[in-house]
């Protein structure tokens, strides 16, 4: 069965993968990848590392955005990504979007002092530093 996984940032890094896979393993990948010279490295490395049983691969283990991406795909591949926060709006104070502080932690932004720099999210009242929290520790976390 062929899948599909994806994974964009508008003007930045974007990953497009179709993978076939059989009794729960790839046998077969396809992958179109955009982006800055150090992620593209790091797709044509875990391309190669893209076979055999699903529940073996293994995400990178780094805090550059390239790893964080990848370790998304790889848990959504294996069927094991799961969002902290699935509200829309993370900072009802500033009105910042959930996705906007998830894309700021993918890019740098690994703590809330950064997050409050790069957003202004958990600037006003307080009550989203816990969600922020949350989003940090699920994006960094290494398997």
């Amino acid at each position: 069965m062929e899948q599909t996984f994806e994974w964009s940032e508008p003007g930045r890094e974007s990953l497009n993968l179709k993978l076939t896979i059989e009794d729960g393993k790839i046998i077969n990948v396809a992958m179109q990848s955009k982006g800055c010279m150090d992620f593209l490295l790091l797709c044509q490395k875990m391309k190669a590392k893209l076979t055999g049983p699903v529940i073996d691969l293994l995400p990178p283990s780094g805090t550059d955005h390239g790893s964080v991406i990848w370790r998304e795909l790889i848990a959504r591949i294996q069927g094991q990504w799961k969002v902290p926060v699935e509200h829309e709006e993370l900072c009802h104070c500033r009105k910042i979007s959930t996705q906007k502080v998830d894309r700021a932690i993918v890019f740098g932004a690994h703590t809330v002092d950064e997050i409050r720099k790069r957003t202004s999210a958990n600037t006003g009242c307080g009550t989203c530093k816990p969600d922020v929290e949350s989003m940090i520790n699920n994006r960094l976390k290494i398997k």
